[in-house]
């Protein structure tokens, strides 16, 4: 059958995002909104806050509870809530998973359609047209999404401090986004009612707070969903069986053979999309594997997994230095492919982890919070593409 790995690839997603679906909907039934929702609001840091029966109404549904606390705080404001372990559950699925199967359900989606149809194309003239649009729309599409996200990223945490003055350092504890979501709740439950908010004054931060949504929650989904789009046409294209690039690129994968340590070491140093997703992998280490305060048990078991984790990721160039010294023959393009992947994988779940999932233990500001993460991981996605778009070159 054509393109089996790809059509088994997409019942997969297929299937766990059925499951993620039945996980949600029965582990939801058991999570006790008012009785979290009153724990919380026990909190010395929000009692001062003014408006807590508008958010108890806005937040009436498991959902909304796990979009809320998520949004404020990542994982740790879930803990220590009656039944905490069931809320996590409900929120890692609803918040996290569901979502990112979604994603991939409608790109495999579009990319099925595209290979579906171009196996109806007779000319290659037509293909290659086909190709082209994708690719040029998709990079113009990843342009716009980059863009669109540093602006608004700019503006939210240019006016932190100056949000945080505003409503009178009641929610000193939180960044710019924490406090962009209590602001939700606490108006009538939408991003831009937030900004209408009643506490909030100065003219200064509602524009840019309006500026900064608009580009975040308006305009970047409609960039990605442009991305997505072009970026189907040209994946479908490119793994369709009209196009001999596909079969050019696995070969050069199984193609370089190393039988001697020099060639290894001269290869590595040669090649561009190694040595840059190696220094951001690094960074990630370092910032924020091994810079933080150390107060916490969290705090102490992120550096500790961060340190581990160091040879494990490199392991794929580790294997391949002593088989190079011990001339043993090896496929050096695969090695270095694999060794790609999994130091895009592992910045990507380092930073993610640590910014979003353990926000209250790794905060500082929005800048750190929102740069790090955003920087080192649109750095490793480049590097990526990098790699498998010109490396057979």
């Amino acid at each position: 059958m054509k393109h089996r790995n790809t059509y088994t690839f997409a019942i997969v997603i297929t299937v766990l995002l059925v499951i993620a679906f039945i996980v949600a909907g029965t582990v939801g039934k058991t999570v006790d909104v008012e009785a979290i929702l009153q724990y919380k609001m026990q909190n010395a840091s929000w009692k001062e806050i003014e408006g807590m029966d508008q958010l108890a109404k806005n937040v009436n549904s498991p959902l909304s509870l796990a979009f809320f606390l998520f949004g404020v705080g990542g994982i740790g404001e879930l803990a220590g809530t009656p039944g905490w372990f069931g809320l996590m559950v409900f929120t890692v699925t609803s918040v996290i998973i569901i979502p990112a199967l979604l994603i991939f359900f409608v790109a495999l989606l579009s990319v099925l359609s595209v290979l579906f149809g171009v196996e109806f194309v007779r000319r290659d003239a037509e293909v290659n047209k086909i190709k082209m649009i994708g690719k040029w729309g998709m990079y113009a599409g990843f342009a716009a999404t980059f863009l669109f996200a540093l602006i608004g990223v700019v503006l939210f945490c240019s006016i932190e401090q100056s949000l945080k003055q505003d409503l009178n350092f009641k929610f000193n504890n939180y960044d710019a986004f924490g406090i962009m979501t209590f602001l939700t709740f606490l108006s009538n439950g939408t991003v831009f009612g937030g900004v209408k908010s009643e506490l909030l004054s100065n003219e200064h931060v509602i524009s840019s707070l309006n500026a900064g949504i608009t580009f975040l929650v308006v305009l970047l989904p409609m960039a990605a969903i442009v991305m997505m789009a072009f970026a189907s046409m040209y994946i479908g294209v490119f793994i369709s069986k009209r196009e001999s690039k596909t079969s050019r690129f696995f070969n050069w994968l199984k193609n370089i053979r190393i039988d001697s340590l020099r060639d290894y070491i001269s290869l590595n140093i040669k090649n561009p999309w190694i040595w840059i997703l190696s220094l951001t992998f690094i960074a990630t280490v370092i910032i924020p594997g091994f810079v933080h305060p150390y107060q916490t048990t969290t705090q102490i078991l992120i550096s500790a997994i961060n340190l581990v984790s160091i040879p494990l990721v490199f392991s794929p160039m580790i294997v391949g230095y002593f088989m190079a010294k011990g001339i043993k023959r090896f496929n050096y393009n695969m090695l270095m492919f694999v060794q790609i992947i999994i130091l895009m994988g592992a910045t990507w779940i380092f930073q993610l982890n640590s910014w979003i999932f353990l926000k209250d233990s790794m905060f500082w500001n929005s800048w750190m919070s929102a740069f790090i993460p955003f920087s080192t991981c649109t750095l490793s996605l480049v590097s990526a593409f990098g790699f498998i778009k010109f490396s057979d070159k």
